[in-house]
Protein backbone atom coordinates (compact mmCIF):
# COMPACT_ATOMS: atom_id res chain seq x y z
CA UNK A 1 0.00 0.00 0.00
CA UNK A 2 3.08 2.48 0.44
CA UNK A 3 4.09 2.28 -2.93
CA UNK A 4 0.97 4.85 -3.20
CA UNK A 5 2.63 7.52 -0.74
CA UNK A 6 6.12 6.31 -1.48
CA UNK A 7 6.96 9.75 -3.98
CA UNK A 8 5.72 11.89 -2.02
CA UNK A 9 6.22 9.88 1.67
CA UNK A 10 8.87 13.06 3.01
CA UNK A 11 5.78 15.65 2.43
CA UNK A 12 3.51 14.15 4.06
CA UNK A 13 5.47 13.17 7.08
CA UNK A 14 8.58 15.71 6.97
CA UNK A 15 10.71 14.96 9.46
CA UNK A 16 10.71 17.15 12.70
CA UNK A 17 14.03 18.94 13.88
CA UNK A 18 12.43 17.93 17.77
CA UNK A 19 12.45 14.21 16.65
CA UNK A 20 16.01 14.43 15.49
CA UNK A 21 16.59 16.17 19.17
CA UNK A 22 14.91 13.78 21.16
CA UNK A 23 17.40 10.90 19.46
CA UNK A 24 20.44 12.59 19.43
CA UNK A 25 19.73 13.38 23.62
CA UNK A 26 19.68 9.44 23.95
CA UNK A 27 22.21 8.35 21.16
CA UNK A 28 24.76 10.99 22.95
CA UNK A 29 23.72 9.56 26.88
CA UNK A 30 25.28 6.05 25.72
CA UNK A 31 28.16 7.94 22.79
CA UNK A 32 26.17 5.90 20.30
CA UNK A 33 27.71 5.23 17.07
CA UNK A 34 25.93 2.81 15.00
CA UNK A 35 22.38 2.73 14.49
CA UNK A 36 19.69 0.64 12.73
CA UNK A 37 16.44 2.29 11.93
CA UNK A 38 13.72 0.25 11.14
CA UNK A 39 11.21 1.32 9.04
CA UNK A 40 13.39 3.92 7.58
CA UNK A 41 10.70 5.13 5.15
CA UNK A 42 12.17 7.43 2.49
CA UNK A 43 15.36 7.74 4.90
CA UNK A 44 15.30 11.37 5.71
CA UNK A 45 15.69 10.61 9.89
CA UNK A 46 18.40 8.19 9.03
CA UNK A 47 20.07 10.42 6.41
CA UNK A 48 19.90 13.09 9.25
CA UNK A 49 21.46 11.60 11.49
CA UNK A 50 24.66 10.50 8.91
CA UNK A 51 25.18 14.16 8.16
CA UNK A 52 25.60 14.63 11.99
CA UNK A 53 28.30 11.86 12.48
CA UNK A 54 26.53 8.22 12.91
CA UNK A 55 27.15 5.55 10.99
CA UNK A 56 23.21 4.24 10.12
CA UNK A 57 21.50 1.52 8.58
CA UNK A 58 17.91 1.65 7.05
CA UNK A 59 15.62 -1.62 6.43
CA UNK A 60 11.65 -0.98 4.65
CA UNK A 61 9.59 -3.52 3.58
CA UNK A 62 8.47 -1.13 0.59
CA UNK A 63 11.49 -1.46 -2.07
CA UNK A 64 10.45 1.94 -3.57
CA UNK A 65 10.80 3.71 -0.82
CA UNK A 66 14.43 2.47 -0.34
CA UNK A 67 15.08 3.32 -3.85
CA UNK A 68 14.18 6.93 -3.13
CA UNK A 69 16.54 6.90 0.00
CA UNK A 70 19.12 5.34 -1.74
CA UNK A 71 18.98 7.67 -4.35
CA UNK A 72 18.85 10.79 -1.89
CA UNK A 73 21.99 9.39 -0.43
CA UNK A 74 23.35 9.08 -3.76
CA UNK A 75 22.56 12.84 -4.03
CA UNK A 76 23.91 13.91 -1.10
CA UNK A 77 26.90 11.33 -1.10
CA UNK A 78 25.74 10.17 2.30
CA UNK A 79 27.19 6.71 3.73
CA UNK A 80 23.95 5.28 4.59
CA UNK A 81 23.16 1.57 4.14
CA UNK A 82 19.42 1.01 2.85
CA UNK A 83 18.25 -2.26 2.62
CA UNK A 84 14.91 -3.63 1.66
CA UNK A 85 13.95 -6.02 4.44
CA UNK A 86 10.97 -7.74 7.01
CA UNK A 87 12.24 -6.58 10.07
CA UNK A 88 11.01 -10.10 11.44
CA UNK A 89 14.12 -11.50 9.02
CA UNK A 90 16.80 -9.54 10.69
CA UNK A 91 20.39 -10.93 11.31
CA UNK A 92 21.03 -10.37 14.97
CA UNK A 93 25.11 -10.89 14.08
CA UNK A 94 25.54 -7.36 13.55
CA UNK A 95 25.45 -5.01 16.53
CA UNK A 96 23.82 -2.05 17.09
CA UNK A 97 24.48 0.81 19.88
CA UNK A 98 21.08 2.38 18.93
CA UNK A 99 18.02 0.30 16.95
CA UNK A 100 15.22 2.82 15.95
CA UNK A 101 11.47 2.27 15.29
CA UNK A 102 9.35 5.30 14.22
CA UNK A 103 6.47 6.17 12.30
CA UNK A 104 3.56 3.42 13.95
CA UNK A 105 6.04 0.76 12.05
CA UNK A 106 5.41 -1.98 15.14
CA UNK A 107 1.50 -2.22 14.45
CA UNK A 108 2.21 -3.51 10.60
CA UNK A 109 3.10 -7.02 12.80
CA UNK A 110 0.35 -9.95 12.45
CA UNK A 111 0.16 -11.23 15.71
CA UNK A 112 1.86 -10.60 19.49
CA UNK A 113 3.87 -13.58 18.87
CA UNK A 114 5.42 -11.86 15.54
CA UNK A 115 5.70 -9.02 18.17
CA UNK A 116 7.43 -10.89 20.72
CA UNK A 117 9.32 -12.53 18.21
CA UNK A 118 10.45 -8.39 17.02
CA UNK A 119 11.77 -7.38 20.26
CA UNK A 120 13.81 -10.44 20.92
CA UNK A 121 15.34 -10.00 17.47
CA UNK A 122 15.99 -6.03 18.26
CA UNK A 123 17.14 -7.05 21.87
CA UNK A 124 19.99 -9.30 19.98
CA UNK A 125 20.85 -6.75 17.40
CA UNK A 126 21.64 -4.00 20.91
CA UNK A 127 25.13 -3.73 22.20
CA UNK A 128 24.94 -3.88 26.37
CA UNK A 129 23.43 -1.03 27.44
CA UNK A 130 21.80 -0.10 23.81
CA UNK A 131 18.33 1.83 23.40
CA UNK A 132 15.83 0.50 21.78
CA UNK A 133 13.15 4.11 20.85
CA UNK A 134 9.74 3.50 19.02
CA UNK A 135 6.75 5.17 18.31
CA UNK A 136 3.52 4.40 17.87
CA UNK A 137 -0.14 5.75 18.33
CA UNK A 138 -2.13 5.57 21.46
CA UNK A 139 -3.72 2.49 20.64
CA UNK A 140 -5.30 2.37 24.49
CA UNK A 141 -7.27 5.26 23.28
CA UNK A 142 -8.22 4.11 20.06
CA UNK A 143 -9.47 0.92 21.04
CA UNK A 144 -11.14 2.78 24.32
CA UNK A 145 -12.77 4.96 21.60
CA UNK A 146 -13.37 3.24 18.87
CA UNK A 147 -12.08 5.87 16.32
CA UNK A 148 -9.18 7.87 15.75
CA UNK A 149 -9.22 11.80 13.86
CA UNK A 150 -6.48 11.54 11.46
CA UNK A 151 -5.27 15.26 9.43
CA UNK A 152 -6.17 15.45 6.16
CA UNK A 153 -2.83 16.02 4.00
CA UNK A 154 -3.30 18.44 0.77
CA UNK A 155 -1.18 20.72 -1.11
CA UNK A 156 -1.04 21.74 -4.92
CA UNK A 157 0.10 18.31 -5.77
CA UNK A 158 -2.22 15.71 -3.68
CA UNK A 159 -4.83 14.97 -0.90
CA UNK A 160 -3.96 12.39 1.43
CA UNK A 161 -6.25 10.91 3.99
CA UNK A 162 -5.93 7.83 6.26
CA UNK A 163 -8.60 6.15 8.04
CA UNK A 164 -9.05 3.12 11.29
CA UNK A 165 -11.90 0.49 10.79
CA UNK A 166 -13.00 -2.27 12.05
CA UNK A 167 -11.17 -1.41 15.42
CA UNK A 168 -11.06 -4.53 17.85
CA UNK A 169 -8.68 -5.37 20.72
CA UNK A 170 -6.73 -7.90 18.47
CA UNK A 171 -7.02 -5.84 14.62
CA UNK A 172 -7.62 -2.69 13.16
CA UNK A 173 -8.16 -1.75 9.25
CA UNK A 174 -5.72 0.96 8.66
CA UNK A 175 -6.96 2.68 4.76
CA UNK A 176 -5.10 5.60 2.62
CA UNK A 177 -7.14 7.70 0.24
CA UNK A 178 -4.68 9.42 -1.96
CA UNK A 179 -5.58 11.83 -4.87
CA UNK A 180 -3.16 12.66 -7.56
CA UNK A 181 -3.70 16.39 -8.06
CA UNK A 182 -0.83 16.40 -11.24
CA UNK A 183 -1.96 13.22 -12.62
CA UNK A 184 -5.67 13.24 -12.15
CA UNK A 185 -5.72 9.87 -10.47
CA UNK A 186 -7.37 8.53 -6.93
CA UNK A 187 -6.21 5.48 -5.11
CA UNK A 188 -6.80 3.66 -1.90
CA UNK A 189 -5.56 0.63 -0.25
CA UNK A 190 -6.34 -0.76 3.44
CA UNK A 191 -3.59 -3.26 5.46
CA UNK A 192 -4.69 -4.78 9.00
CA UNK A 193 -2.80 -3.47 11.92
CA UNK A 194 -2.04 -5.05 15.87
CA UNK A 195 -3.46 -2.32 18.39
CA UNK A 196 -0.18 -2.19 20.28
CA UNK A 197 -1.64 -1.31 23.91
CA UNK A 198 1.29 0.70 26.07
CA UNK A 199 1.04 -1.92 29.11
CA UNK A 200 1.49 -4.86 26.58
CA UNK A 201 3.95 -3.58 25.05
CA UNK A 202 5.96 -2.61 27.91
CA UNK A 203 5.52 -5.78 29.97
CA UNK A 204 7.23 -7.79 26.93
CA UNK A 205 10.08 -5.01 27.08
CA UNK A 206 10.34 -6.41 30.46
CA UNK A 207 10.53 -10.32 29.99
CA UNK A 208 13.06 -9.66 27.33
CA UNK A 209 15.26 -7.87 29.78
CA UNK A 210 15.04 -4.19 29.03
CA UNK A 211 15.13 -1.99 31.41
CA UNK A 212 14.42 1.81 32.49
CA UNK A 213 11.44 1.77 30.10
CA UNK A 214 9.82 5.66 29.53
CA UNK A 215 6.60 6.67 27.56
CA UNK A 216 6.25 10.22 26.48
CA UNK A 217 3.20 11.73 24.64
CA UNK A 218 5.49 13.46 21.89
CA UNK A 219 9.49 14.17 21.45
CA UNK A 220 9.99 17.58 23.65
CA UNK A 221 9.58 14.49 26.32
CA UNK A 222 6.04 15.11 27.64
CA UNK A 223 5.08 11.97 30.08
CA UNK A 224 2.59 10.32 27.98
CA UNK A 225 -0.93 10.29 29.32
CA UNK A 226 -4.41 8.68 28.45
CA UNK A 227 -5.54 10.50 25.50
CA UNK A 228 -2.42 11.53 23.67
CA UNK A 229 -2.11 11.29 20.09
CA UNK A 230 0.92 8.46 20.35
CA UNK A 231 3.49 7.63 22.49
CA UNK A 232 7.23 7.30 21.95
CA UNK A 233 8.98 4.77 23.99
CA UNK A 234 12.62 4.27 25.16
CA UNK A 235 14.01 0.97 26.73
CA UNK A 236 17.12 0.34 27.48
CA UNK A 237 19.12 -3.40 27.13
CA UNK A 238 20.55 -4.48 30.29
Amino acid sequence: MYDLIASNYSSIFPLEAATVRFIEYYLKTINAKKILDIGCAAGDLALALCQRGYFVSGIDLNKKMIDIAKAKAGKHNASVSFKTQNMLELDANEKFDCVLCLGNTLPHVSSWTELEKCITIINRLLNKNGIFIFQILNYDKIVRDASVQFPKKENGEYVFSRNYTNITEDKITFEIDFFDKIRGTHHTDSTELLPVKRTRVLELLQADGFIDSQVFSDYEKNTAGRDDFYNVFVSRKR
